[in-house]
């Protein structure tokens, strides 16, 4: 399949959840890419749509239709926010998991009903965290985390700002491993 072409990233700088009070660097950008549809040469290849992993039995995501993103395409977006190889790999695998590569996925409604939570884009962000996330991750409106490039930045920022993948629900449960 293309590449997903993206523009340069210019630095930002967030502060660490630790107190430490030392910035860290975050690339981001001013555009956005659209969602893939498929019309031109830089879109992604439909990939099958179907529900990420499942927590205690029920879908992370509900299938909503639509072109997906490849594991290479997810793991290019954290390289283009600056992550370390290593570290998307783990992520692209993580984000095949939690969303199938779906940039409109938003978590499944028995799973929403059962954990008030709701969860959208290729990492599934959650929305009720009780913290003011509009602001971290420097967008306006929930949906534009169905962007890929949004969503990656939002990653990468929750990434930095965690030290890790552990607010993620299928690197948690291991269902992550098998995109590996």
């Amino acid at each position: 399949p293309p590449l997903l072409t993206v523009e340069p990233v210019r630095p930002e700088k967030v502060e660490r959840d630790s107190g430490a009070g030392d910035p860290l660097e975050i690339p981001t950008r001013r555009e956005y890419l659209p969602i893939p549809d498929g019309s031109s040469s830089t879109s992604a290849t439909a990939a099958p749509t179907g529900a990420g992993s499942s927590s205690n039995g029920i879908p992370r995501t509900a299938p909503t239709g639509g072109t997906s993103l490849t594991q290479p395409q997810l793991k290019q977006l954290l390289l283009d926010q600056g992550m370390s190889d290593a570290d998307a790999h783990i992520g692209s695998a993580i984000g095949m998991a939690e969303s199938s590569g779906n940039p409109s996925a938003r978590s499944h409604p028995d799973l929403e009903a059962r954990t008030g939570e709701m969860s959208i884009g290729l990492w599934q962000h959650n929305k009720n965290t009780g913290e003011d996330r509009h602001s971290f991750y420097g967008i306006k409106d929930w949906d534009e985390l169905k962007t890929p490039e949004t969503n990656a930045r939002a990653t990468m920022r929750l990434f930095q700002r965690r030290g890790g993948w552990g607010d993620w629900g299928a690197y948690t449960d291991g269902s992550y491993e098998k995109y590996l």
